[in-house]
């Protein structure tokens, strides 16, 4: 849990610098937080992206095994910026 603390930290160190520049940004992520499942680091990165506007938008699974599925490959963006 400590290596995605530290993730999250620096996440919101940088989306805070960018915040401030006013910039658009899509962030696209190999987050290894599955976000089919309920969890506290999927959680925890929701609402970290959405404090910045940022949702993700991939609802469906990224990764298929024959045992399994997940969606840890995810886009996020800033749906206020779009028309």
């Amino acid at each position: 849990m400590a290596k995605f603390d530290d993730f999250a930290i620096k996440l919101d160190l940088i989306l805070k610098f960018l915040y401030k520049q006013k910039l658009e940004y899509v962030i696209c992520s190999d987050s290894n937080v599955n976000f089919l499942i309920d969890s506290s680091s999927a959680q925890q990165l929701t609402l970290l992206l959405q404090s910045y506007n940022l949702f993700h938008i991939t609802d469906f699974p990224t990764r298929m095994t024959k045992i399994s599925f997940s969606a840890m490959d995810n886009i996020f963006i800033d749906y206020t910026r779009i028309n």
